[in-house]
This record gives structure tokens, sequence and C-alpha cells, in this order.
């Protein structure tokens, strides 16, 4: 201020319009698990549930990496290769306080049905860049502007904070309105997701081995299915270019088929939904 406004800090040159640093670019990519996991005792490897979005922060393989989750905070070993790319949502997708796709008349209602005084949720707001904090006090629910500065700071009561994260944290150990502190966050649900696959396989017993078929399923007939199966698929599998039989266990109520190295291995390496 005192080389702005008071004296020159060179020769008749004051400090005039500062400079913002650039805004932060996004390193890391946003998984969502597409089966369960559960982690192998003696290793880093993470318990994960089925939508559960993960940080990639760095990737050892093609099978797995090393990530946090966006609902527990917890870093760890991933597999990568039972999870989805959803890298163009928002970079606060899978927190458990914010819902990516809910309106503000559907916020309130959820604030008013499920929340006790003091339970919040965070939301993108209609413009760009701007989130909305809602709260449940005790008549109503209050909603608070969080606004994205161009630099990736997140501007909040006059204050500056690094991510959202940093404001619910702050409003937890503070009060933020009458008396009142952020309490528990009204969770979102997971959300419904389908991955499809491209997958192809192909009879031996006619000797033709680049002849192929698609894998079907007789939805007529219920109860689970287990077998064996050879296939490949994209281009960035491990296996492309040559057959591999895999073992299969098809869960008929939920539509989807898990293949496993073999009989006896319990870590699937991938999941295919055959719900569409």
């Amino acid at each position: 201020g005192y080389y702005t406004n008071c004296s020159c800090i060179l020769e008749n040159e004051r400090l005039e319009v500062p400079v913002m640093p650039p805004m932060p670019v996004r390193l890391h990519r946003l998984l969502r698990a597409l089966a369960p996991h559960v982690k192998t005792a003696g290793t880093d490897e993470l318990n994960v549930e089925p939508g559960e979005v993960f940080v990639l922060l760095s990737q050892l393989n093609e099978d797995w990496g090393w990530g946090q989750s966006q609902l527990t905070g917890d870093g760890g070993l991933i597999p990568i290769i039972l999870m989805e790319d959803v890298s163009h949502e928002d970079q606060n997708f899978g927190k458990p306080w914010f819902h990516s796709s809910i309106t503000r008349d559907k916020a309130v209602d959820l604030l008013q049905r499920q929340g006790a005084v003091g339970d919040f949720l965070v939301r993108p707001a209609q413009n760009v860049g701007q989130y909305s904090l809602a709260v449940k006090t005790y008549d109503r629910v209050q909603r608070f502007l969080i606004q994205k500065h161009a630099t990736g700071y997140y501007v909040f009561g006059g204050r500056m904070f690094n991510s959202l994260d940093a404001v619910v944290e702050r409003y937890k150990k503070e009060i933020i309105l009458d008396g009142l502190k952020l309490e528990i966050p009204i969770p979102n649900e997971f959300v419904n997701f389908n991955v499809q696959h491209h997958l192809e396989a192909t009879s031996q017993s006619d000797g033709h081995r680049n002849r192929t078929n698609s894998i079907a399923i007789n939805r007529d007939m219920p109860g689970d299915k287990a077998g064996c199966l050879q296939l490949r698929k994209g281009k960035k599998s491990p296996v492309y270019g040559k057959w591999k039989e895999f073992y299969f266990h098809f869960k008929y109520k939920e539509q989807k088929l898990l293949y496993y190295d073999n009989e006896r291995s319990h870590r699937p390496r991938g999941l295919l939904d055959l719900k569409d």
C-alpha cells in the first residue's frame, strides 16, 4: 500500500496493478471405480467401493496406480484396471459433500428433509466458476456463494482459500452464521454409471483364429453363471494382438460380468456391464 499511494518505489514509478499468479493446471486424472476391490493384507492397497472416485497421483503400470480417495482422503495403491476416467468432471467430484448435478430447489428440499441444524452440502452455482454452500439453520436453509477466482483460489467471506476442502474445514471450526458451524455433510449418492467395453471373442474349434463373435448372455435364463472365455480388449490392453483365456463370473441380477486370470483368483481383472 505504501508504494502504491504514498511514495515511489523508483524515481517517478509507483506500484500499480498486481499481477496474479497463473491458474493452476490439473495435473492428475479423476477415476471412478466400476467394481469393488478388497485390499490384500500387508500391502498398501486401498479398499474400493463401486462408484468411489479417486485422484490418480501416479500410474505404476496399466493395472495399478497410486491414488487418493475423494471420499475418505486415504492414499494408496488402487486397481485402475477396474476404473473409468472421469477427468471431465469438476475437480471436487466424488467429495462426500459435493453434489455435482443437483438443483437449488432440490438442494434446499434435501437439507430440509434429511439434514439437522448445521448440516450442509456444496453444489455448482448457475454461473461457471461459482459454487453454492447450503447450510441448514434453525428455521431455514441459508445459501452462501463461493467464487472461484481466475487464479484457481476460492473466495468466500472476503477470504481466499486453496480449495473447497479448505473452506469446509475452516467453517467446521469457526462460526459461519448465527452461532453455527458446519456439521455433517449431506452425502451425495454414487452416480449411476455404465461402462461399455468393446470385447471380441473367438471360437477356435474351426481353426480360424481371426474369426470373431460377440459374447452374449442369455438373459432369459436366471441365475449366476461361471466359466471360461477368450477375449482381448482395446489397443491399450496388455493382451492386444493375442487372445487370452479368462475365468468369468456373471451376476444375473446385476447384469455384470467379472473376469479373472483363473478360477482361483480373488481379484478381478475387469468388469463388463451388460445392461445395455
